[in-house]
């Protein structure tokens, strides 16, 4: 299952619908937070994928397509490593762990496929974590600090969406009272909520409440063995049935205003 970095999450309600032009209003993810687009090949490695998990960067501005991003975390520890190998604060063993953590992970950054790198630098980041606690208890006692910093690595995948994408999300919106207090929603609220067809997850959603930074889930199409044989040498890419909001934008899920021409519910 594809996530986003080493550590991610998931959502969404029942609307039916196809291109709204609210959809391109949506601001892309900021450009410090840029992302390397994915290659024709690791396009090919999710092309039967039955879902992928990541994050809203943007939708394209005609509204045929969104890009997810995909997130990773792996320690530099270039330094840490250098120490140990001079004698440092550490001893022969600690050089030894070191020179391991460092194949390994050289090894699940050499590794093609997005989804296996994330799972084997979680792996190498469980053991990086218990090498940094022990330098932080050898170096604070002496006013030091320990030599490592975090790498963040992102990939961009472009994928369409179909005629009838379904959009849900598992997260409600926060509401208040007249007295500016929560306010919970009712069961009866709740049950409404979902919509008529009960076999999709969680709620109806509308296109407009999945800005940039909503985490989601995707359910998948593979592509069109017909439509990659006219298109020969270009990506084959998979198409988005549902998106499911499975953890709100930073600012929080945006009440949509209705559209004028409103999809199946």
């Amino acid at each position: 299952m594809w996530k986003v970095g080493v550590f991610t999450s998931v959502a969404m309600v029942a609307l039916v619908c196809g291109y709204d032009p609210a959809l391109a209003q949506r601001k892309k993810i900021d450009d410090k937070d840029k992302a390397t687009p994915a290659t024709a090949q690791e396009y090919s490695q999710i092309a039967n994928a039955p879902e992928m998990q990541g994050k809203i960067a943007y939708f394209s501005p005609d509204g045929s397509s969104l890009v997810l991003r995909l997130e990773w975390q792996h320690y530099d520890i270039s330094q840490m490593k250098q120490n140990a190998q001079k004698g440092g604060n550490r001893n022969d063993n600690d050089a030894r762990d070191w020179a391991k953590i460092r194949q390994n992970q050289q090894r699940a950054m050499n590794e093609k496929n997005p989804q296996r790198r994330m799972q084997l630098l979680a792996k190498v980041n469980q053991a990086i974590q218990r090498e940094i606690a022990e330098e932080i208890r050898e170096n604070m006692g002496k006013g030091g600090k320990p030599n490592f910093k975090i790498v963040t690595e992102r990939k961009d995948f472009e994928l369409p969406l179909a005629e009838k994408v379904i959009y849900r999300k598992l997260v409600l919106p926060v509401q208040f009272d007249e007295t500016g207090n929560l306010k919970a929603f009712t069961k009866e609220e709740k049950e409404a909520l979902r919509g008529t067809d009960k076999s999709l997850p969680g709620y109806k959603a509308s296109p407009e409440e999945f800005t940039s930074g909503a985490i989601v889930t995707l359910k998948l199409v593979p592509p069109s063995k017909t439509k990659n044989a006219d298109n020969a040498g270009s990506a084959s890419k998979p198409s988005v049935r549902m998106v499911i909001m499975t953890q709100a934008p930073p600012g929080g899920i945006e009440s949509a205003a209705p559209s004028k021409k409103p999809g199946k519910k």
